[in-house]
C-alpha cells in the first residue's frame, strides 16, 4: 500500500502515567504537530484512502499499534541519555539457508542474536560500546550503563528470518532496567543466502507435439532432455553430482510457449521457500516434428483411405488426369490419442502410378510430404488398383465452348463443337466415336442453319448429341447397352468475349488463413466495344475457381461468362495484411 494513496498516518498522545498510561483517540495529530509539540509518548494510527476504509487502531483494540517515543534531545544530551538510532553502522554477515531432515527451516535470527552475545558483533554510539544483555537479565545490572537486547521478530511471524527473501533483521532494543541510559531501537537487517539453482541436460532443440511445454509440468523435463539424456535437470548450482533439486524448489515460466513450433523462452527460479534462489534462462527452439516410415510402422502415423478408413488396398476407377483416392493421415497426440490433420496445412499428397490401369501386382502408390508443423515424408504409404472406368454421365462430361454473335457470319455461325472430358482432360476420338449429328436448342426449340438468323443474339444454347465407346478401349468399359451415352452441353451466344475484357479486384484483408473469395461488388470488369466501355454486372458472370486464396499475397481467379459476356477470363487479386 502507498502512503498518501491508500492510507494516511496520525498520531495520539499518551496521557497518564505508568498502568494508567493510554492513548487519547480524541487527539489526531501529524507529524508536523508532534513536531512542534516535542517530547511525548504517541501511538501511530492510520487510516485508509481512496480504495480502502476504516482505521487500523481502535480505542478497543490498540496493542498491535507501532509507538513513537518523542524525547527532548537538548535534556537527554545532559542527562547523558544515548540514542539506538545514532549507532555506528552494523555489518550483519548473511546467513546460510538451513533446514532439519524434516524439512522445517532453521530460525537463522538465532545465530545473529548469538553473535551480539558472544561479542562477534558490537554496538558503538557516540564512541561508548553498548552492553549487550541477554533477555529477561537485565535486573543484573544496578550500576547506570548503556545497555541493549536484541529481540526476533519471528518469534511472532513465522515468515521471517527463514528463508532467503528481503527483509529479514532483529531489532535492537533498550535493555528494561531503570539503570540503563539507553533510548530508541536500532533494525539490524541480515542476508540468508540460498542455493542458487542451475539448469542442465536442456536440449536447444525439440520436436513438436501440438502441445504448450507448460501445459504438462510433469513431463516438462522429459521433452526437454537432451539427446543422450533421459531428462533435463535443474540442480544446485556448482554442484558436482547434479542431483535434481524436488519439483517444489523452483517455478517456471515462458513466453512464446503456444505449442507452435517457434522459440520458447523458459525461465526458471528458485523458491526461496525451499532455500533456492537464482533465475536461469533458456531458449528452446521447437522444430517441426519429423515424420518417417518408423512412425508409420510403429503406428505413431496412421494413413487411411478416407472411403474405407482403412489402409488395405482399394479398386480406384481410372482417370485420364491420373486417378486419386481421397486419404486421411492422423498423428497421436500426447494422450495416445489419434487426431486428424489437414491436407494442404499439414500435408500434400502425391500419386505415382495412377494414369494407367493396374496390371498384376503393379498398384497405383500413394505418397504423402509433410509440411508447417510437420518434416519429412512417407513414400508409398498406400496402393491402390486402378481399374477401367466407366463410360456414363457420372465419370465422362460434355462441354462446349461459347460462341461470339455474329449474324453476318457463315450460316453455321451460332453452332460449338462440343467435347468430352473426363474430368479436366479431353477424351480423344481413340477413346469414342459420334452416333448421328450435333443438335441444337434453345429451350425446347431445335434450331438448324435455316434459324441462323433468328437465333437471338446473347442466347443460351444446348447442344445434344450420341458418343458410343470404341470397341477395344484400354481405359473404359461400356455401361449402356451398346455402348452409347446420350450427352448434353450448354454454351452462350455472347456480344463480348470474356478473354478481352479488363478485370480489376479490390485487394482482400487476409481471414487468419480462411480461403477468400471476392464479393461481386469489389470486381469490376470492362470491355470497350464501338467506342463505348461495357461493364459487366453480377449476373453476366460466375466465378469458376479460386486458387492460392488463404495468405497474404496474390489469388488467382477464373471467371465465366453468362449471357451477353462469354468466354473465360484468368484474373489476380491481392490478399493483404488488415489494417489495424
Amino acid at each position: 500500500m502507498k502512503a498518501g494513496t491508500d492510507y494516511e498516518v496520525f498520531f495520539h498522545p499518551f496521557t497518564g502515567e505508568g498502568e494508567d498510561a493510554a492513548p487519547d483517540f480524541t487527539k489526531k495529530l501529524t507529524a508536523a504537530d508532534i513536531k512542534s509539540k516535542g517530547a511525548g509518548t504517541y501511538l501511530i494510527n492510520f487510516e485508509g484512502k481512496g480504495n480502502f476504509t476504516g482505521v487500523f487502531a481502535t480505542e478497543e483494540k490498540y496493542s498491535q499499534a507501532p509507538v513513537l517515543r518523542v524525547i527532548d534531545k537538548e535534556q537527554s544530551k545532559k542527562e547523558g541519555i544515548l540514542f539506538l538510532n545514532d549507532a555506528k553502522k552494523l555489518t550483519i554477515k548473511s546467513e546460510q539457508y538451513n533446514e532439519t531432515v524434516e524439512g522445517t527451516p532453521d530460525v537463522l535470527s538465532q545465530n545473529v542474536i548469538s553473535k551480539f552475545a558472544d561479542g562477534t558483533y558490537t554496538v558503538k554510539v557516540g564512541g561508548k560500546e553498548l552492553v549487550y544483555v541477554a533477555p529477561g537479565k537485565a535486573a543484573n545490572y544496578k550500576s547506570e550503563g548503556y545497555y541493549f537486547t536484541v529481540s526476533d521478530p519471528a518469534d511472532t511471524d513465522e515468515n521471517l528470518n527463514r528463508y532467503p527473501v528481503s527483509g529479514n533483521y532483529v531489532t535492537l532494543v533498550p535493555a528494561d532496567t531503570e539503570k540503563n541510559k539507553l533510548e530508541g531501537e536500532l533494525k539490524a537487517a541480515f542476508e540468508i543466502t540460498g542455493k542458487e539453482i542451475d539448469v542442465t541436460d536442456i536440449a536447444t532443440k525439440i520436436s513438436y507435439t501440438g502441445t504448450p511445454l507448460l501445459e504438462d509440468r510433469d513431463t516438462l523435463l522429459t521433452r526437454l532432455a537432451k539427446k543422450g539424456t533421459t531428462t533435463a535437470k535443474v540442480i544446485v548450482k556448482k554442484d558436482s553430482t547434479k542431483t535434481a533439486v524436488s519439483s517444489d524448489s523452483y517455478y517456471v515460466s515462458a513466453s512464446g510457449d503456444y505449442g507452435d513450433p517457434g522459440t520458447v523462452t523458459l525461465t526458471f527460479k528458485g523458491n526461496p521457500l525451499k532455500g533456492m534462489t537464482g533465475t536461469v534462462t533458456k531458449k528452446v527452439t521447437v522444430t517441426p516434428r519429423k515424420i518417417t516410415d518408423a512412425d508409420l510402422k510403429s503406428g505413431d502415423i496412421k494413413v487411411v483411405f478416407t472411403e474405407t478408413e482403412s489402409s488395405d488396398a482399394i479398386t480406384v476407377p481410372y482417370s485420364k488426369g491420373g486417378a486419386t483416392a481421397a486419404v486421411d493421415v492422423m498423428v497421436k497426440d500426447a494422450d495416445g490419442e489419434y487426431i486428424y490433420l489437414n491436407e494442404g496445412e499439414d500435408y500434400s499428397v502425391k500419386y505415382s502410378g495412377n494414369k494407367s490401369i493396374s496390371t498384376g501386382s503393379d498398384k497405383a502408390k500413394v505418397s504423402i510430404k509433410f509440411k508447417g508443423y510437420y518434416s519429412g515424408s512417407l513414400k508409398n504409404a498406400l496402393n491402390f488398383t486402378v481399374d477401367k472406368a466407366e463410360f456414363d454421365l457420372g465419370t465422362i462430361k460434355a462441354e462446349a465452348p461459347d460462341k461470339i454473335y455474329n449474324i453476318k457470319g457463315k450460316k453455321n455461325y451460332f453452332k460449338s463443337i462440343p467435347a468430352l472430358y473426363d474430368g479436366t482432360e479431353k477424351l480423344t476420338k481413340a477413346d469414342y466415336e459420334l452416333v448421328g449429328d450435333y443438335r441444337y436448342f434453345i429451350g425446347d426449340e431445335e434450331i438448324t442453319n435455316a434459324d441462323a438468323k433468328s437465333v437471338p443474339q446473347d442466347s443460351k444454347i444446348t447442344v445434344k448429341f450420341t458418343a458410343k465407346l470404341k470397341d477395344g478401349s484400354k481405359n473404359y468399359k461400356a455401361v449402356a447397352a451398346g455402348g452409347t451415352v446420350d450427352f448434353s452441353a450448354i454454351y452462350y451466344l455472347g456480344s463480348y468475349n470474356m478473354s478481352k475484357c479488363k478485370v480489376s479486384i479490390e485487394p482482400q484483408s487476409y481471414n487468419d488463413g480462411w480461403a477468400i473469395t471476392p464479393d461481386p461488388k469489389d470486381i469490376t470488369i470492362t470491355i470497350k466495344a464501338n467506342g463505348t466501355t461495357v461493364t459487366a454486372k453480377e449476373g453476366d458472370y460466375e466465378i469458376v475457381s479460386v486458387t492460392n486464396n488463404q495468405k497474404v499475397g496474390t489469388a488467382t481467379i477464373i471467371l465465366k461468362g453468362k449471357g451477353r459476356f462469354c468466354g473465360t477470363k484468368k484474373a489476380t487479386f491481392k490478399i493483404v495484411k488488415p489494417k489495424n
